[in-house]
């Protein structure tokens, strides 16, 4: 194992199994996961205590000699051991509040790593169980808790690579904390080489599933997006039924599996940015806990701490925990949504301008249509269009003509008039 810093360092008498250890609280490809209890300042704490299997057949057996173990046996007990030295260097890196927290390690009898014990179990196990009974804000509860860590991994420039809703631990204060630090990968830690072929296909980004293909905060961001549909999913990992190549062949090809339609569209939004095949297209897990607290604030606000189903398991009290938000994510989150806001903006303009234009179309349409109508419907046809203007030039010379007779007929009265008058009248004569 890896030197790991004396501060870190637990003696083995400190720590103490419980008494039925043959049956692991949790148990992965290279280690189990046991109840134990630390002597801490006076007190005992309830822990959990991971042992590599090597260690494990070594102290059933008490003693195994190298020379009658087989070569794939001592290649397992190695990597083993590595995964658990990588996981011990990189958890004493961190301390957050959705990250398992740790305690050290043993080194003097077996290696043990020593950390927190959460006893709700696993959030996969707690989403199969309780199914429907969770609502969409506790889920959306679930996806900011898990971004928060994943958050502060990402700070860290600590890689997870495993990151799944198995392992998300349910903590006795009902808090979720990201756990399974095994594969994980830091700068600042040197981790050896891990092949790919240890991380389960599922979570995997299409470009780590090339050849020394790279795991980057990006590639979790991926995982991320699976472990949303799993949130959604109650519980249920995508393609359960397929073989592992069929489904590295479908993600290679971006032809996820489809999001439940029960998911809240904002979520599916989310859930299909981490999906984006180009890994500088997907969000930082900065921009993500800005789009969750948006939209936590504005539709599904956090649920009571005594009105959440993480109360159920034994032992579990939910406590709400104070989030202090990054103002970086959120000016983000603002960002985006104003973003959202004037895309939508030009959508709608762009959809009131083409009604437009076609109600502008189709008015042009009936338009032409009644000028048609017009032609055809009420102009004369040649024969009557010449009677009708003979008609109409006959009855301007009657005018005129009546005009004449009348000034002829008024100068004719006139001298008649006259000499009637001067033949009526008597004279002197």
């Amino acid at each position: 194992m890896q030197q790991v810093p004396e501060q870190w360092l637990i003696r083995s008498s400190h720590v103490k199994l419980a008494k039925d250890k043959q049956k692991p609280i949790g148990t992965g490809n290279f280690a189990d996961v046991y109840l134990g209890t630390l002597q801490r300042k006076r007190k005992n704490l309830i822990v959990a205590v991971k042992m590599s299997k090597a260690t494990i057949r070594r102290s059933a057996t008490h003693s195994i000699s190298t020379s009658t173990m087989t070569g794939d046996d001592q290649t397992r007990d190695e990597m083993s051991l590595n995964e658990m030295s990588n996981e011990a260097m990189i958890m004493s890196l961190m301390h957050h509040t959705h990250v398992i927290e740790f305690f050290g390690v043993s080194l003097e009898k077996a290696a043990m790593l020593i950390m927190e014990y959460c006893p709700g179990g696993s959030l996969e196990v707690h989403l199969q169980s309780s199914r429907e009974g969770i609502s969409n804000s506790e889920r959306v509860m679930y996806l900011v808790e898990i971004c928060s860590g994943m958050k502060y991994l990402e700070s860290k420039l600590i890689v997870h690579r495993d990151l799944a809703t198995r392992n998300v631990l349910i903590s006795s204060a009902g808090q979720l904390k990201i756990a399974d630090f095994g594969l994980s990968r830091s700068p600042n830690v040197d981790s050896g080489k891990v092949t790919s072929a240890q991380v389960p296909v599922r979570w995997m980004a299409p470009e780590s599933l090339k050849k020394d293909g790279p795991f980057t905060s990006k590639s979790d961001v991926w995982a991320y997006g699976v472990s949303g549909f799993e949130i959604y999913n109650y519980g249920i990992k995508p393609w359960p039924e397929h073989p592992a190549k069929w489904i590295a062949t479908q993600i290679r090809q971006n032809k996820m599996v489809k999001v439940p339609i029960r998911t809240p569209r904002p979520i599916r939004e989310i859930i299909a940015s981490c999906w984006k095949a180009n890994p500088a297209d997907r969000p930082n897990f900065v921009q993500l806990s800005g789009r969750l607290a948006y939209i936590q604030n504005i539709r599904f606000a956090p649920p009571p701490a005594d009105k959440v189903t993480l109360n159920k398991p034994k032992l579990v009290t939910r406590i709400d925990a104070i989030e202090e938000e990054c103002p970086e994510s959120i000016f983000i989150e603002l960002d985006y949504v104003t973003s959202k806001c004037i895309d939508k903006e030009c959508d709608t303009k762009s959809r009131i301008m083409q009604r437009r234009v076609q109600q502008s179309q189709i008015e042009e349409k009936k338009a032409k249509e009644l000028e048609v109508r017009s032609i055809r419907d009420f102009v004369p046809q040649p024969s009557l269009t010449v009677g009708n203007k003979a008609k109409k030039k006959g009855s301007v010379e009657d005018i005129h003509d009546k005009e004449e007779e009348l000034r002829e007929e008024k100068e004719v009265t006139g001298g008649a008039t006259k000499e009637s008058v001067e033949e009526m009248e008597p004279t002197d004569h």
